[in-house]
């Protein structure tokens, strides 16, 4: 593809990359935008100090704003959007818009009351994004309330912890205060910190804020997830205690925590009274360890010159202690500032045994403070990094005993990421003398990270490092190199790619980061090489372009006619020289001559409109060549009589030109008003007459296509265009509303009655609820009914309930017979009806709270009826037989019970009150009466002669016990006075027991019988050598026995194949055991034999080589595979070279036998036999 055309689609394809993504880079943070703008200073005045950093410098403006109230210093904070423009900011206890005015329920304290400085109790603040919640945020807030709840003791001041939070999604995104959660209480302590940080949680999502407990050495990190803030802290207690504290950070990575502290009130800030701490900390547990106590040296304090003490001297006593930290932005150097010196702690040994004394004072501005009239002073304040990296400081100037005016400055180290005086501290950076107090912002670190891609324009062909200008706490990126879907996934930086071809190329990365995810993109611009190309002397055609061949972006032309462009539009006739440069990438040269220039362009008339039957002439002649219309025809001109779209191209020796016309057919104008119709009265009729290329003319003057009214009457309208005219009308009608439309209040109808209900009669459509569709209808039944009624001015309802009722029925019930629990509600209800009762009283219901005779009378609209009953009441049963009994056999006893005005029923049948009762049988009586039914239930039980039931035993095992035990209910007596049902025997022979209750005793004997365990008895211990098997026999034989071998064999014989200790365990059929063991050493003659050789000359493997010590006697044989013999020998040293018995000739490849016959001292002769594969 040439380059030109493909620069055109590099540039659409870029550009539909950055519209897509649009929405994208509006949220993309460049450089820490979130804290691109600083209120540093109010002055107590209307006039507000502020930096903006937008710029990646710090510029200063101010701020008019009269809706501002006064605030105090050092509580002032603000956050941007991550494009830098501001969002919101808070002056104490007041919180502001993006407009200056304050956020909606932004007032944080009550302005009415009469309390003087009624914003001076805040004493720190910071605003931390809502984890998961991109438009909302907390401040937190630490508030000398001056409210003392017990237990605390009397105070000055209570310090509390407390939050608010802001969703900048509400007020049209202008934010507001949520409601319900202004300065919501955390933790209420009278002993806190006067600093606040925070960082990001391990998992990339929460935060943890940090705060100390005075006079103690306790932090608190506080864990602030998507639901809220946990109102129980993490606690570490370690270090120094804060006796007194200035300010803490956390490191940009969040694993270091700095302090300055004073620890030592006592000591009146000297030397020993304060230092600045590190701490590692954890930022998935919220612990914090390794407490590290810096060097706190006399060089940080400058000396003293007083007028009885001139000469220069330390004053031990003088204010100078540990105020402020801040780290660098690659956390490798701590700043710590006592109030007249800043000092750097180089962290990068990462050793802690160095750390403490790596420190360099990079700026002190007087190494002698003179107690003298009008002798300067200064003394340094707070320290912040900033969202381009330097670290910035507040200077406070003054005059020592003087009416001078002060001012301040503020100062800055440009390069913080160096240790030494490189860092290069600007100590007048801004000035500011107008008698205003600076105080800097609390940011939290994550709000400074830059996501900008590092790259820089390069050649095509080159790789090419990608990363961001910060890739903390990212958990892994998509990088997106060109405009398709494709993208490279890394959890690491820098990534790699590289450009085939020069163009514009949109780079994104997407990158997460916890639940968040974020996007920043950004152009790529690789350059071609230069090259210079006019191409070949030639003639140009008319109104042709004289075009270098390379046309890229960023690259530059010079002519020699002196245009600076890559072309020249239709130049003369002449010789053309061009000179093309690339940045980095070379410069080029070419030369061409054009001849002459030859006529070339064809140019028919504009579109234009044709109606039906007619023609027109197109004529497209430009000289001589070639002519081929769309149409066909191939002459310079043709006749047009129809609608098209028509081409001619021209071709002659300049190449191929093109022209085209479109003509429209237009037909005479056709208008349709529609059929007369009818609106309500106040609603628009609206008439459209539209049609194409045409005029417009109304009965009523109107030219316009479309007319409305709300008026009766014709209306008329004539649409004419180049081809003719046409001509509608319509008559346009209107309804009123319907009114006053009732169907009557609910009502109530007797049997058989009926009910006209009746619609408006003027309306255009009836639908009642049972399917009529008429304006009246006839009810004869119970229903509620309704109706809509329906024309052009709407759709109009009502409803009706028609209830019918009946002549009362009355029943009272049959007489009947109740227990006197269960007194009777007489039920005489019927619908919309009165009662009239025996005792006067007009209920629908009466309580029968005696027995006696009970009447009521019920009337309603339809009629009249009355019932009478009688209702008796009973007392509840008592009944209750003797408790269950025992009886002996022959046995009886009499069972009765009794109560008055009762039926009793036994399960023998029996209805008398009384029964005689038998021993082996249940008896059971039940009693009823109104009340219910009660009933009582006796055992009898018989009680048996004793019986005695022995166990089975089995012939014992020497010295084994049994348990036996004992199946009777009776008392047992064992021959030697024991009791119990179960005891344990320990040896055969007799005993006797004797089982005993109230109906006698009995008497048996159990008998123990045992017998003998087996004896086995294995071999006397032995050794074996490699390759032999020793077989292992148990003596004497044992029949119908079971044996066990530590081997898992279950056979009387084994064999062993290897050393070892082996152990069997005979078991006889009654389960009776008896065990040996014997012990197999290993043979003392180690003994080596491969199995296979290569005799091929190569020196490796080449002989077949038996190996082994101490043998005193050794012989082997090797034959081949039909045996005969092919090497002999009695040397163990003696190796076979793979001839046939030495002979010269080589035996062939295969497989030999071999028989191996050897010993040594003490130990009889051993035989081998083995095979041998002899290859080539």
């Amino acid at each position: 593809m040439p380059l030109r055309s493909q620069y055109i689609i590099s540039f659409l394809l870029l550009l539909f990359f950055w519209v897509s993504e649009e929405t994208v880079r509006a949220q993309s943070p460049q450089h820490g935008g979130q804290a691109n703008n600083w209120s540093i200073a109010d002055g107590m005045y209307s006039n507000h100090e502020w930096l903006d950093f937008n710029g990646l410098t710090a510029n200063p403006f101010q701020l008019s704003n009269s809706n501002h109230f006064n605030a105090s210093l050092n509580h002032n904070n603000s956050v941007s959007d991550k494009d830098g423009d501001l969002m919101f900011y808070v002056y104490t206890s007041y919180i502001y818009d993006s407009t200056h005015q304050i956020m909606q329920n932004g007032t944080l304290v009550d302005t009415s009351t009469s309390q003087i400085n009624y914003d001076s109790y805040v004493l720190e603040n910071i605003i931390i994004p809502k984890p998961c919640s991109p438009n909302s945020y907390y401040l937190v807030e630490l508030l000398d309330t001056g409210i003392i709840h017990p237990p605390y003791n009397n105070s000055s001041y209570h310090i509390g912890l407390y939050y608010t939070e802001i969703d900048m999604m509400l007020n049209n995104n202008k934010g507001a205060i949520v409601p319900g959660s202004k300065r919501v209480l955390i933790q209420d302590s009278l002993n806190s910190t006067f600093t606040l940080t925070a960082t990001k949680h391990a998992n990339n999502r929460d935060y943890w804020l940090m705060s100390g407990v005075r006079d103690t050495n306790i932090y608190q990190a506080w864990h602030i997830m998507d639901s809220g803030i946990v109102t129980t802290p993490v606690t570490s207690s370690l270090g120094l205690n804060w006796e007194d504290g200035n300010d803490m950070k956390f490191s940009p990575t969040g694993a270091k925590l700095a302090t300055a502290k004073v620890y030592n009130p006592d000591s009146d800030n000297n030397l020993n009274s304060s230092t600045f701490e590190l701490l590692d900390f954890n930022n998935a547990t919220g612990q914090l360890t390794n407490a590290l106590k810096l060097d706190f040296d006399s060089s940080f304090i400058p000396l003293r010159s007083y007028p009885l003490n001139p000469q220069p001297h330390y004053d031990t006593l003088f204010d100078c202690p540990a105020r402020y930290v801040e780290f660098s932005s690659n956390g490798q150097i701590l700043y710590g500032s006592t109030r007249h010196s800043i000092v750097q702690y180089d962290l990068s040994s990462q050793n802690n045994t160095i750390i403490p004394s790596s420190w360099n004072v990079l700026y002190k501005p007087y190494n002698v403070l003179a107690s003298l009239n009008n002798a300067p002073w200064s003394h340094l304040n707070d320290i912040e990094r900033g969202p381009n990296g330097k670290v910035y400081q507040i200077e406070n100037h003054t005059y020592f005993s003087s009416s001078i005016s002060g001012w301040q400055t503020i100062n800055a180290v440009s390069n913080p990421n160096i240790f030494g005086n490189g860092a290069n501290y600007n100590d007048s950076l801004l000035v500011y003398t107008n008698g205003i107090s600076l105080a800097l912002p609390n940011f939290i670190a994550d709000m400074l990270q830059s996501r900008a891609i590092t790259l820089s324009d390069t050649c095509s062909n080159m790789s090419i490092s990608f990363s961001l200008e910060d890739t903390l706490h990212i958990d892994s990126a998509h990088w997106y190199f060109d405009t398709n879907s494709t993208y490279v996934s890394s959890s690491t930086f820098p990534v790699q790619h590289t450009y085939s071809q020069p163009g514009d190329y949109p780079v994104k990365v997407r990158y997460y980061s916890g639940c968040t995810i974020d996007s920043t993109l950004d152009t790529m611009h690789i350059m071609p090489p230069a090259e210079a190309n006019l191409g070949p002397d030639r003639t140009l055609c008319e109104n042709d372009t004289l075009q270098n061949a390379l046309v890229y972006p960023g690259l530059s032309y010079q002519w020699n006619t002196g245009d600076t462009i890559s072309y020249l539009y239709n130049p003369p006739a002449d010789t053309y020289t061009i000179e093309v440069s690339s940045p980095n990438c070379g410069t080029d040269f070419d030369t061409v001559v054009i001849d002459s220039i030859l006529p070339f362009e064809v140019n028919l008339p504009a579109d234009t409109l044709l109606c039906q039957s007619d023609s027109f002439l197109l004529d497209a002649t430009v000289g001589p060549g070639n002519y081929q219309w769309s149409t066909g025809d191939t002459t310079a001109s043709i006749y047009i009589t129809q609608s098209d779209t028509y081409t001619i191209t021209f071709t002659n020796s300049c190449g191929s030109n093109s022209d085209t016309i479109f003509v429209d057919g237009v037909e005479e104008p056709q208008v349709d008003l529609g059929s007369d119709t009818s609106l309500c009265n106040g609603q628009v009729l609206y008439l459209d007459a539209t049609d194409t290329l045409s005029s417009y003319q109304w009965h009523d003057g109107n030219t316009s296509p479309f007319d409305t009214t709300t008026t009766e009457g014709l209306y008329a309208v004539t649409v004419t265009n180049i081809c003719g005219s046409d001509s509608d009308s319509l008559n346009f009608n209107i309804d009123t509303v319907l009114t006053n439309f009732n169907l009557g209040e609910d009502t109530i109808l007797c049997k058989d009655d009926t009910l006209e209900l009746n619609a408006p009669g003027d309306a255009q459509n009836y639908y009642w609820s049972n399917g009529q569709i008429t304006p009246s209808i006839t009810v004869t039944q119970q229903d509620t009914y309704s109706v809509e009624v329906q024309n052009t001015c709407g759709n109009y309802f009502d409803t009706i309930a028609v209830l019918y009722d009946e002549s009362p029925i009355t029943n009272l019930g049959p007489d009947s017979t109740y227990c006197y629990t269960n007194l009777q509600l007489l039920d005489a209800s019927w619908s919309r009806a009165s009662y009239h009762w025996q005792d006067g009283s007009n209920g629908p219901t009466h309580l029968a709270d005696s027995s006696g005779k009970y009447w009521v009378e019920v009337t309603n609209l339809c009629g009249y009826d009355d019932d009478t009953v009688k209702i008796f009441y009973d007392l509840p049963l008592d009944i209750s037989l003797r408790p269950d009994t025992t009886l002996c056999e022959g046995e009886s006893i009499q069972l009765s019970v009794s109560h008055h005005h009762a039926n009793f029923e036994w399960n023998t049948g029996s209805t008398d009150s009384s029964i005689t009762g038998y021993p082996g049988n249940t008896y059971f009586v039940t009693a009823t009466n109104a009340c219910g039914t009660k009933t009582d239930t006796v055992n009898l039980l018989e009680k048996q002669a004793p019986t005695l039931e022995l166990p089975q035993t089995d012939t014992l095992c020497k010295d084994e016990p049994i348990d036996i035990k004992i199946s009777s209910s009776d008392n047992i007596q064992w021959f030697d006075g024991e009791s119990d049902k179960e005891r344990t025997l320990f040896a055969p022979g007799e005993y006797p027991l004797t089982a005993t209750n109230e109906c006698g005793q009995i008497t048996d004997t159990i008998i123990l019988y045992a017998e003998e365990d087996p004896s086995p008895q294995l071999e006397a211990d032995t050794v074996i050598c490699e390759g032999e098997e020793v077989q292992i026999n148990i003596k004497p034989t044992f029949t119908n026995h079971t044996f066990d071998w530590n081997t898992g064999q279950e056979s009387p014989t084994i064999t062993a194949k290897e050393s070892g200790l082996y152990r069997v365990t005979v078991t006889s059929p009654r389960g009776c055991e008896g065990s040996d063991e014997i012990e197999i050493a290993d043979c003392p003659i180690n003994i080596f034999i491969p199995n296979a050789f290569t005799p091929n000359g190569d020196g490796l493997n080449d002989k077949f080589e038996v190996q082994g010590i101490g043998i005193t006697d050794y012989h082997i044989l090797i034959f081949d595979r039909w045996g005969n013999l092919v090497f002999e020998s009695n040397d163990i040293n003696h190796s076979w070279n793979g001839f046939q018995n030495n002979s010269g000739e080589k035996v062939n490849q295969g497989t030999y036998n071999y028989k191996l016959q050897y010993r040594s001292a003490d130990y009889q002769l051993k035989e081998r036999f083995g095979k041998i594969e002899v290859i080539y």
